[in-house]
């Protein structure tokens, strides 16, 4: 046997024994076995009173809801859907866990119009000055995209970024107008929203396991597909820790602006913010450590280092091109 064929049996088994621990890794068993398992990503069960159900209901009533509505088909949409908000509200202070019994055929199509239905809410109320409710809109969307997506899929999470991007570039145009108060609350209602998502590479999971059961044990095979699911995880994580950045960023931004209002001056460092304004200190998710904070002439900069990972002196990239692994820092 020759040196090269030697090498190539190698690089074989390498590949199979690489391709077997992600198998084993995508398809673990949940948290009964004996391994630890970190919060967050055990197998949820339902409550007794199940509010997805609730969600639901209330989604439907809305009915289609177009994008780019002008201000006044805004507001028109707004008194016809003002029932399903109440019921959503409702809805959003109770458990909500995704079942697949409840899950819809369509949840995107479910959703959506609700999704709409908020962030118009939220500008409407911005054009009336009406800056709390505004906010309100901006918490129920965040609120809405956990409701969503806990114990659910992939794709389901990323309905959730979709709520979450809503919801941060709406409330970050606000924060110059709330008062010190609202700008602690929702700071910390942000962070604790944020607290309680669970991983992507669980939902991840169940979306596999879905597939599985549905095309059968023989006819999926995760083994021979393993690059094609790592690189589909892969798409999902980088997705997902945008979103979760940006929230990072809007609740930091908030924490600050009440910090700013109660000692009148911006913190030397964001560990003033915890315990006092946040309940913890702002992660950036690509590298689990503080988000960049530096002091200037005009105030101050906050951004990630974005999926690279590396601190690029704050220079800005757009966020869609973050999605397709550009390097750069993210803004809010």
């Amino acid at each position: 046997m020759t040196k090269r064929t030697r090498a190539a049996i190698a690089c074989i088994v390498v590949g199979l024994g690489l391709a077997l621990i992600l198998w084993r890794w995508l398809l673990r068993p949940p948290a009964d076995t004996a391994q630890p398992v970190p919060p967050g990503t055990a197998s949820i069960e339902p409550p007794a009173k199940n509010a997805y159900k609730d969600v639901i209901a209330a989604a439907l009533r809305v009915g289609p809801v177009e994008g780019g509505l002008d201000s006044e088909a805004q507001r028109v949409l707004l008194q016809r859907s003002s029932a399903a908000l109440s019921l959503l509200r409702s809805a959003l202070d109770g458990q909500s866990v995704v079942t697949d019994d409840m899950r819809p055929s369509d949840p995107s199509q479910v959703f959506r119009p609700m999704m709409r239905l908020l962030y118009y809410s939220a500008q409407v109320a911005k054009r009336d000055r009406r800056f709390g409710d505004a906010a309100r809109d901006c918490l129920d969307l965040v609120r809405l995209g956990n409701a969503i997506s806990r114990g659910g899929d992939a794709d389901d999470h990323l309905m959730r970024c979709t709520c979450l991007w809503l919801a941060t570039q709406q409330l970050a145009s606000l924060i110059d107008d709330l008062p010190e108060s609202t700008c602690r609350e929702l700071a910390g209602r942000l962070a604790a929203e944020v607290d309680r998502t669970e991983p992507i590479e669980v939902a991840y999971q169940r979306t596999l396991m879905k597939l599985q059961k549905e095309k059968g044990q023989r006819s999926f095979d995760i083994e021979r597909n393993a690059g094609v699911f790592a690189q589909q995880l892969a798409d999902y994580q980088r997705r997902d820790k945008i979103c979760r950045a940006e929230v990072e960023l809007c609740m930091t931004k908030l924490a600050l602006r009440a910090y700013q209002m109660r000692h009148h001056r911006l913190p030397d460092s964001l560990q003033e913010l915890a315990p006092g304004v946040l309940p913890r200190l702002p992660l950036d998710p690509w590298r689990q450590q503080g988000l960049i904070y530096r002091r200037d002439a005009t105030g101050y900069r906050l951004y990630s280092v974005g999926p690279d990972g590396n601190d690029d002196g704050g220079r800005p990239v757009p966020r869609d091109m973050l999605k397709n692994g550009a390097t750069g820092d993210l803004f809010l």
